[in-house]
């Protein structure tokens, strides 16, 4: 009898990066054969368990870390071999080589060893662990395999279905990552004259900023941030218990997922990363928009919820604000 072989994901960043980390142990796992093992616990982006929110057709995967079905990770010989029997107590820190942090950002402290593996090999070890933040495209290809959890679809469907029809919404990043907010509300203001319009942000004062900067629009949200200390939700929430942490996930989802549904989404350039000055948008802006240009594609990580959703709508205007 073939021995079963495992890749076990533990992303570590936001959601945008958590969904990159799982597309690139899940075709990996697809492609060698392997079961994938998704650890969410760690991730900034879910911060308890991956199926709590996520589920995927077929049984070659894991989303529970309490599943039966689960064996001792501990006791397999595993890839990097330096962290056997310590997968789950290991403990990581950054590169200390800049120049290896775009492919192995996280390393076991003991050891140096990268907390990864090369997706171009494949490995004799019944179990390879993936445990990196960062990412780019590849969670919008991770959507073409996930669908949410009927619960949390429903309550995704309730929330844009409470929204009036044809509404704009725009996706503020302002606590590590910075924006011009000023800027970003007069730059749209025109646009928005007279319309409908959702905002979604990090920060527990955007809402009130773009409100008072544009008073002939009807401004609304659908979530509040549960704290207003300058940090990432996901950070902040890592120090609370499991009812904060899935509120501050459930959240973040139902936000991602109204952003993609309105007819115009309005996204913007950042300001900076603290003291690093290079305009980017965030992964969450642009991951809103790869699902806001496709309708579908919403409709369909929904699940069965999704059939009927914006009806008549297939693509969003996606305009990007300079800031």
């Amino acid at each position: 009898m073939t021995e079963k072989r495992y890749v076990l994901c533990r992303p570590v960043s936001g959601l945008n990066d958590t969904l990159c980390q799982f597309e690139i142990c899940r075709e990996y796992a697809e492609r060698t054969g392997r079961i994938l093992v998704v650890d969410g616990r760690l991730s900034a982006g879910v911060l308890t368990e991956f199926g709590d929110y996520f589920q995927m057709k077929g049984d070659q995967h894991i989303f529970h870390m309490t599943s039966p079905e689960l064996p001792n990770l501990e006791s397999l010989d595993c890839y990097p071999p330096e962290v056997f029997g310590r997968i789950f107590t290991l403990n990581r820190i950054g590169h200390p080589d800049p120049n290896q942090r775009a492919t192995s950002n996280l390393v076991d402290s003991e050891t140096m060893a990268p907390l990864r593996f090369d997706p171009e090999q494949d490995y004799p070890q019944r179990l390879l662990l993936r445990q990196q933040w960062g990412g780019s495209t590849q969670s919008y290809r991770a959507l073409k395999h996930l669908s949410l959890v009927p619960s949390l679809a429903t309550r995704v469907r309730s929330a844009i279905e409470g929204l009036p029809a044809g509404y704009a919404a725009l996706h503020l990043r302002n606590t590590d990552y910075r924006t011009d907010i000023a800027s970003v509300v007069h730059a749209m203001r025109d646009k928005v004259t007279g319309r409908d319009l959702l905002v979604c942000s990090d920060d527990a004062t955007a809402f009130d900023q773009v409100r008072e900067g544009l008073p002939a629009t009807r401004v609304h949200r659908l979530t509040v941030p549960a704290f207003d200390d300058g940090k990432p939700l996901h950070i902040s929430a890592k120090s609370h218990g499991a009812a904060v942490r899935r509120r501050v996930a459930t959240n973040a989802i139902v936000d991602l997922c109204a952003l993609a549904g309105a007819t115009t989404l309005f996204t913007a350039h950042l300001t900076g990363h603290n003291t690093m000055l290079k305009p980017k948008k965030s992964g969450f802006s642009r991951l809103a928009e790869r699902l806001g240009g496709e309708k579908q594609r919403l409709r369909l990580f929904l699940g069965p919820v999704g059939r009927g959703l914006l009806r008549g709508i297939d693509t969003g205007e996606l305009i990007t604000i300079e800031g």
